[in-house]
């Protein structure tokens, strides 16, 4: 099975079972897909061996530790989505290195930290990173990324303004801001291109958070976070 280029376990409903190493020896594969399989334990650091992945989606089973820093060598990922696990720490040092990467979903973890390790992921399509514990500021980068349609940082710790300029090179369809501490001016630009069709920045002070946490959960997952 060396030879192997995609590998499809997800949805289905085995016994809750660690990451499988054998799937760590195939060094062909290019579409790795183990989403809402009962995966449980930690993301193996030898999965930065996989250097022909395009597509790694282990999301929505009971992942926990922090994700490897070797997924950095993934230089050829388009969409790395870890939504709906456990996962813990900070984002990745080198995450910055998948310049490719155009979906990166990791939402209603327990992250921590800021965005700068994604200041430069500028083919960025869909981001969505609500429900972790992520604060700091919007990197002003954002607003330079022409590609992004979907930003979803929801129910995170988030401060300060927002670039000014995000969207006016986007065609934004999808933003979800709500739930954090932002302050200032909603960016004039957002609606600059006529496709956004979702703007959410309800809620913006701490104490609304939990009191309206429960809510934000159900209608995260009828729109699809992962």
């Amino acid at each position: 099975m060396t030879g192997l280029v995609q590998l499809y376990l997800g949805d289905n409903p085995f016994n809750p079972f660690p990451f499988p190493k054998g799937v760590l020896q195939l060094t062909n594969l290019t579409w790795l897909y183990l989403s809402n399989c009962s995966i449980h334990r930690t993301i193996p650091a030898e999965i930065g061996n996989l250097k022909e992945l395009i597509y790694l989606e282990p999301w929505g089973n009971n992942m926990t530790g922090k994700i490897p820093v070797e997924i950095r060598n993934l230089v050829n990922l388009r969409n790395l989505s870890l939504s709906l696990n456990s996962f813990i720490g900070k984002l990745p040092v080198g995450l910055r290195n998948l310049t490719k990467l155009e979906v990166f979903h990791s939402s209603m973890n327990n992250l921590e930290g800021d965005l700068s390790e994604l200041r430069f992921l500028n083919n960025l399509v869909s981001l969505r990173l609500c429900e972790n514990e992520l604060f700091g500021q919007v990197p002003a980068e954002f607003g330079e990324f022409k590609k992004l349609v979907n930003l979803s940082l929801c129910c995170n710790n988030f401060t300060g303004p927002l670039p000014q300029n995000l969207g006016s090179l986007a065609k934004l369809y999808f933003v979800k801001l709500s739930m954090n501490f932002f302050i200032g001016q909603i960016p004039p630009y957002m609606c600059k291109q006529g496709t956004l069709s979702v703007l959410s920045v309800r809620d913006t002070e701490r104490t609304k958070k939990t009191k309206h946490k429960q809510a934000l959960n159900s209608e995260s997952r009828e729109e699809d976070e992962v």
